[in-house]
């Protein structure tokens, strides 16, 4: 064997650059393969030739913007067969959740598109650098590089989820719901409108959408961790047939919704409630609130919110009260040290380590709503399967593992935003605010503080009530938003009223 360089051929062998000559009765040329790229195919979307360079691969094995196409390329500092292998098997995990769930296209979508890029593959050969021009590119974070590392694809392809946000999962005969707009100066907010798909998303019905369209808008921010699923479809429909139009949304780092680049703050800044430099705060999360307001060409809204999301709905009205109609705030607080405690029972659940799997995700839910419902409505058997049902709705809709660092992102915000009373002084929008008698999550003194900070609010304490929206509650709070609503939009000029509580009968 001679390792050396050719300079040139004569009749009977091969001439070396050293000087050598090497006898040869028959030259085998392995120096100009061309690598031809998915078999030369011709890929067309609608029509149009798809160019890969101008896309990336996500988790090597689909195209970003490209739907149902699926390719393998194998590993090239190991066995080839051991990446293809993993990738077959995610693939078929992929194609078994669609099946079982009613879906027929899938399409990975970057969230920043922008992000820096580089080439496919890192690999030195002659044949793989002349066909380098020609392959997709690679991002610059998971899912959207290129591994060459076993392990790591065992954790990403063999144990990981197929559900991500970065991975639209929608059906052709089930419109899908959701509708995304990217703020300007935000995160990309999924949300859902009643004007648009009808009550409760599942049904569409043209009076139902006519009247949303024309009356009052209601927008609901829902609480910490929850997606726009946790409103019940019944408090939607309820407030639809009042003539009302419904906008409800994703908070950053939740469902549908982008997720911040920044990372979550460890156990201990979360017990000591010491934010990153980088955390984002409850303005931010109002910021985005506006955003999708004026991307709806809302002017002013009634802006209804629950635990994490009145905190949210109470800073739009301090700080843009141009926007706000009316503001309805459900079992929150101030941010006031020594009121709205959340109980030691709470914490314990709160601090448990993340779920992996949809099972999990699914006992532990139901295990909070059981633990935060109130003594006068308790979860029974259907709502059990009301949240069960819900919860791996959330699961799929968040990106399943890739779900759990919002939260504690959400918890960051409310520390970093501190004590907001005086800024609550500031408020003018006719303001409900609404809570139970016991609540392990928000004490009902963060309700009276409420109250006590905003001029003129209406305090409603609704015994039995805790920190869920039950089902024997729903009826109750559609009237109780629908008439707050009502009295707002009136046209006659409400005079300031002092500060009222109203501590109702239970309602069952």
């Amino acid at each position: 064997m001679v390792t050396d360089r050719i300079a040139s051929f004569d009749a009977t062998g091969v001439r070396l650059v050293s000087g050598e000559r090497l006898e040869a009765d028959v030259v085998v040329t392995a120096t100009g393969l061309q690598v031809q790229v998915f078999g030369a195919t011709d890929i067309t979307v609608d029509g149009e030739p798809v160019v890969l360079t101008d896309h990336l691969a996500y988790k090597g094995m689909m195209l970003s913007g490209v739907p149902n196409l699926a390719f393998a390329i194998g590993y090239t500092n190991s066995s080839w067969t051991l990446k293809v292998g993993l990738l077959c098997e995610h693939f078929v995990k992929l194609l078994r959740h669609m099946a079982e769930h009613g879906y027929d296209t899938a399409r990975p979508v970057p969230a920043d598109p922008s992000m820096p890029t580089r080439p496919f593959l890192d690999f030195g050969a002659g044949y793989i650098q002349r066909a380098v021009d020609h392959l997709p590119r690679q991002g610059s974070r998971p899912p959207w590089t290129t591994s060459m590392d076993y392990h790591s694809d065992v954790a990403l392809l063999r144990s990981g989820s197929v559900t991500d946000p970065e991975l639209q999962l929608t059906s052709s005969t089930r419109p899908d719901p959701d509708r995304f707009v990217d703020l300007p100066a935000g995160p990309r907010l999924c949300y859902r409108d009643s004007a648009g798909t009808g009550s409760s998303d599942t049904r569409s019905s043209g009076a139902q959408d006519d009247v949303g369209r024309s009356g009052e808008v209601v927008l609901l921010v829902a609480g910490l961790g929850q997606d726009l699923t946790a409103w019940p479809d019944a408090l939607v429909d309820g407030l639809v047939a009042r003539g009302l139009r419904v906008v409800r949304f994703d908070n950053r780092d939740v469902g549908r919704s982008d997720r911040i680049a920044a990372p979550p703050p460890g156990r201990l800044r979360q017990l000591l409630r010491r934010p990153r430099s980088d955390a984002y705060d409850l303005a931010d999360m109002a910021a985005d609130a506006v955003g999708l307001l004026d991307h709806l060409g809302v002017e002013r809204a009634h802006v209804l919110g629950q635990s994490l999301g009145g905190m949210v709905a109470q800073v739009v009205a301090a700080r843009r009260p141009d926007r706000v109609a009316s503001l309805t705030s459900v079992y929150s607080t101030t941010g006031a040290a020594g009121v709205g405690g959340t109980a030691r029972s709470t914490l314990l659940r709160l601090r448990h380590a993340p779920a992996q799997t949809v099972e999990e995700a699914v006992v532990r839910h139901v295990g909070m709503m059981r633990h935060l419902s109130g003594l006068g409505f308790p979860l029974d058997d259907a709502g059990v399967a009301a949240e069960e049902a819900r919860a791996r709705g959330a699961w799929e809709r968040g990106g399943g593992p890739a779900s759990r660092v919002g939260p504690a992102r959400q918890i960051q915000a409310i520390a970093a935003s501190g004590d907001r009373t005086a800024e609550l002084g500031r408020i003018t929008a006719p303001t409900l605010v609404v809570n139970g008698d016991r609540d392990v999550m928000v004490d009902p003194s963060g309700g009276l503080a409420t109250v006590a900070a905003i001029a003129g609010a209406r305090h409603v304490v609704v015994p039995g009530m805790g920190h869920h929206l039950a089902t024997g509650l729903v009826d109750r709070l559609v009237e109780l938003v629908g008439d707050h609503v009502a009295a707002a939009a009136a046209p006659s000029p409400q005079t300031p009223q002092t500060p009222q509580t109203d501590l109702e009968g239970a309602q069952q």
